[in-house]
């Protein structure tokens, strides 16, 4: 007799692997920043950036602090969060495609988004959302 399950015959899928992405090095010019964050914007990060707790890079004109410690994340995010307002290449880079969403958001408008977002972050949530 036949199986009646139509997955039966279905091969299953390969457990998911996040793609690889190789930080730039760290003398890159801003040139190359550039054109390599076009292309992909987690690549653009230097990769000093994922071995220290804070790295703080001129880039052109403009001052960029990657942060990796969690607890400036928290001091930042959390305990200090209207000290960070968001600077004119925010809204200038994520407004159109995001419009008032949580990454351009300030002020209360934002301490209300992150409440209404932050369930989705809980590690329950992303575990629910990650392939095994």
């Amino acid at each position: 007799m036949r199986d009646l399950d139509p997955d039966a015959d279905r091969p299953t899928d390969p457990p998911y692997t996040p793609p690889k992405v190789t930080p730039i090095d760290d003398g890159a010019s801003v040139a190359r920043r550039i054109a390599v964050s076009l292309g992909n914007p987690y690549a653009s990060v230097p990769d000093c950036a994922y071995r220290e707790p804070l790295v703080v890079r001129s880039v052109g004109k403009t001052t960029v602090a990657y942060v990796a410690d969690p607890d400036l994340l928290e001091e930042m995010l959390v305990k200090r969060w209207r000290d960070f307002p968001k600077s004119q290449i925010d809204h200038r880079v994520f407004g159109p495609s995001l419009g008032r969403g949580l990454l351009t958001a300030e002020g209360e408008d934002w301490k209300w988004k992150r409440r209404l977002a932050a369930p989705t972050f809980s590690p329950a949530a992303l575990k629910a959302m990650t392939p095994a």
